[in-house]
């Protein structure tokens, strides 16, 4: 196998350039990063590094830049990365490959056991969760005698209790043969009884090396603000023998929002009127900046069919991509929607949750009914990530979300205004595998109206004086509701001050 020693890079040399060929500046986290794996090779460092960086900061060029130093410097000849999907194994690949980093490391991407052949003259090799929960042997004999690194991405998705996932036996088999292990994440926390593994704690919370919070990208210019339009709406449901009436934004209880947003996302006159309003803001914006894509996030594969088909019959003009696991070439799908000559609008499940590196993206309609914090981050962090070659300032750039205004999006409205807190209880394999509303067949989803519409954005919500004047607007003027979301509130606050109310 080749010997991947050479001269260390510079900090300098390692800084990514853009379509320009000028050099751009790497992010916080990114140049810590490079000082850490300088400590690991000096021998000053545990041999956990643990990296929690927000989602969209740029974590792959981080990995990359820590396994570059530990890979010329001799410490380690080989470098194997986990990550949680097949979608993201190839987009891990690509990100290390990507020339425009600066970096000379081929790495192959790894569908199931790896042998000798796929790593001859690699750095290393890229493989997901689930092939490593097949036993760690196949790895571990193809490693022998090599020094290696191991990069465990999203490592949320491990949990420090075997009988809950069978991944964590072999990911500590893999993780104890290595000289050197970089964990990352988004979130480091779970459920309050499990811990991830190769994390430490104090005092309950997760602690880590590198920490790059919401807040710090959003100083550093690394990614956009997300602006949110939530739609309310009235809904009717049976369930139980019962019919019950509910607004999402006013729900008295935890399970009559659920059965709210549940009927919701199920009536097509609710569903189509969310997504009229989103494709009219992505159309003006397109119109005057440039062809952006969209993202359309569904409950399940039989709704992203029947949306799609919607889409595709409203807006003959898009190329319109289905890309869910019933779809043979759904990897090939999102491998084309990355590009900016990909399709124009994405209609996808969870396949567009977490990872996906989507810069030409600039809207998303939500149509998921998970209402996990760090699930509804980790999604709509596909928008949030700055683009530097669509040749928009960072003020220009857009990140727009139209979503259901039930209470939980509200109250992630107001969470985006602060730094993400690494206090998350959240369970994402309970909000995967479980459904949150009920099972019964005697659930019955019969009108849901489109309301008021409410806009929020990384500040929250606006005062309650402008949003009462939209509210108003809206209900008296037609189709004043298909304005972009800053145009609403700006019309409400010079009524609000002509009037003298502000």
């Amino acid at each position: 196998m080749r010997d991947w020693k050479g001269v260390v890079p510079t900090i300098e040399s390692l800084q990514p350039h853009g379509d320009d060929g000028r050099d751009r500046q790497l992010r916080k986290h990114q140049i810590e990063g490079y000082e850490r794996a300088m400590l690991v090779v000096q021998g000053r460092a545990d041999k956990n590094t643990v990296a929690q960086v927000t989602p969209g900061g740029g974590k792959t060029l981080f990995a990359s830049i820590f396994a570059q130093v530990l890979l010329r410097a001799g410490f380690v000849t080989r470098v194997v990365i986990v990550v949680p999907r097949d979608s993201l194994r190839e987009q891990m690949r690509d990100g290390f490959c990507d020339p425009v980093r600066g970096l000379d490391l081929a790495i192959v991407s790894v569908s199931s056991r790896p042998t000798a052949k796929d790593i001859f003259a690699c750095a290393g090799y890229v493989t997901t969760y689930q092939s490593l929960g097949r036993g760690a042997k196949p790895h571990l004999d193809v490693l022998e005698g090599e020094s290696i690194l191991v990069i465990f991405d999203e490592v949320h998705h491990l949990v420090d209790d075997p009988e809950i996932s069978k991944w964590v036996a072999p990911a500590k088999e893999l993780a104890d043969r290595a000289k050197h292990v970089l964990v990352m994440s988004g979130n480091l926390q779970r459920h309050k009884k499990e811990r991830v593994p190769f994390v430490k704690y104090a005092d309950g919370a997760a602690t880590s090396n590198i920490l790059y919070s919401r807040l710090d990208a959003l100083e550093e210019h690394a990614i956009i603000p997300l602006d949110v339009d939530l739609q309310d709406g009235d809904t009717t449901f049976t369930h139980r023998g019962e019919t019950h009436q509910v607004t999402l934004s006013t729900a008295p209880t935890k399970k009559a929002e659920r059965g709210a947003i549940k009927t919701a996302l199920k009536i097509y006159e609710y569903r189509d009127r969310l997504l009229t309003r989103a494709f009219a803001s992505w159309l003006e914006y397109r119109a005057h900046y440039y062809h952006s894509q969209m993202i359309v996030v569904c409950e399940d594969q039989k709704e992203a069919r029947e949306v799609r088909d919607y889409v595709q019959k409203a807006h003959r003009q898009f190329d319109v991509a289905l890309a869910i696991s019933d779809e043979p070439q759904a990897h090939r799908t999102l491998r084309k929607f990355r590009t900016h000559a990909g399709y124009d609008v994405l209609v996808t499940c969870q396949m567009a949750y977490e990872g996906l590196d989507a810069p030409w993206a600039t809207h998303m309609v939500y149509l998921h009914r998970i209402r996990s914090f760090p699930w509804m981050e980790q999604a709509t962090a596909r928008l949030t990530r700055f683009n530097p070659d669509c040749g928009l300032p960072w003020e220009k750039q857009a990140a727009k979300v139209f979503a259901p205004g039930d209470k939980s999006w509200r109250k992630f409205v107001e969470h985006l205004r602060f730094e993400q807190s690494a206090t998350y209880t959240d369970h994402i394999e309970r909000a995967l595998n479980r459904s949150a509303f009920a099972r019964r067949s005697d659930f019955a989803p019969l009108a849901a109206v489109p309301t008021v519409v409410e806009l929020g954005s990384e500040r929250g919500l606006p005062p309650g004086p402008v949003q009462a004047k939209i509210r108003e607007l809206v209900g008296k003027y037609r189709g004043l509701d298909q304005l972009p979301g800053e145009q609403l509130i700006q019309i409400a606050e010079d009524m609000l001050r002509a009037s003298g109310e502000s």
